[in-house]
């Protein structure tokens, strides 16, 4: 798991490019589709964001959720991750991929009373199964972490994080520039109001920097997790952003 061959002075994001091409290669040739939508989920979002930028032809439509994409928002990562106290270089020079330990020591360090008050929770609730079990399960989920690609995280924290060019149309990925007005399929920007990793002023810019006509933002009240694991997701939000999805 610590041995990706990831550390390398190429572009990793320019490695993954291809990567995506072949996938949506492969789902255009088994559904017979020209076009398709993709759906983005935090990070997840922001490189698929610059997979549409790149290709937009082949994008039908796109939902970003959670997705950051205005890094100089009022955030903590956004704070912690400014270049006069945070050596980017000097962290993946000397980890090669950037352990999961530290990684989730972040996260923790965003909420410190949160992680807490959880456990105190658990042992609170210890004798009711119907607590304890899915809590348990999203434990699991959350610790199921594997180093981050040393050159990707290089490259998302500065192109992202400390220059914005992400979202200023800075970027470049094998020597192409992502420009977020090329995409002009429709869009929907799905937030969580609660969100203390994507906040929603950074996902909220993305409906101004794309060029498409039909562009749709959903609000809900509850935080970047919550979003996906919460029970109120198959019962309201999903039900919206797939209404949304079926309308199209």
């Amino acid at each position: 798991m610590n041995t990706w061959p990831w550390r390398t002075s190429i572009s990793a994001w320019r490695s993954w490019s291809p990567a995506w091409s072949r996938c949506l290669r492969m789902v255009r040739k088994d559904s017979g589709a020209e076009r398709v939508t993709l759906y983005g989920y935090c990070m997840g979002g922001t490189m698929a964001l610059a997979y549409a930028a790149l290709h937009p032809e082949q994008v039908y439509a796109f939902v970003a959720q959670a997705t950051p994409v205005d890094f100089h928002d009022e955030g903590l990562l956004s704070r912690w991750t400014r270049p006069q106290w945070f050596n980017v270089d000097a962290l993946v020079d000397a980890w090669g991929n950037l352990p999961v330990e530290l990684m989730e020591g972040g996260f923790r360090g965003m909420d410190p009373s949160g992680a807490a008050f959880k456990w105190s929770e658990l042992f609170r609730r210890i004798h009711d199964t119907s607590f304890v079990v899915p809590f348990l399960a999203m434990e699991q989920w959350a610790g199921d972490n594997i180093p981050f690609p040393g050159e990707a995280y290089r490259q998302y924290i500065r192109d992202c994080y400390q220059s914005n060019a992400f979202a200023g149309g800075r970027m470049t990925i094998g020597g192409r520039r992502v420009d977020l007005q090329r995409i002009t399929c429709p869009l929907l920007v799905v937030v969580a109001e609660k969100d203390t990793i994507a906040p929603p002023s950074s996902c909220e810019a993305l409906a101004g920097l794309v060029g498409s006509s039909e562009r749709t933002v959903l609000r809900f009240s509850c935080g970047h997790v919550g979003l996906v694991t919460s029970t109120r997701g198959p019962k309201h939000y999903w039900l919206q952003i797939v209404g949304w999805l079926a309308a199209r």
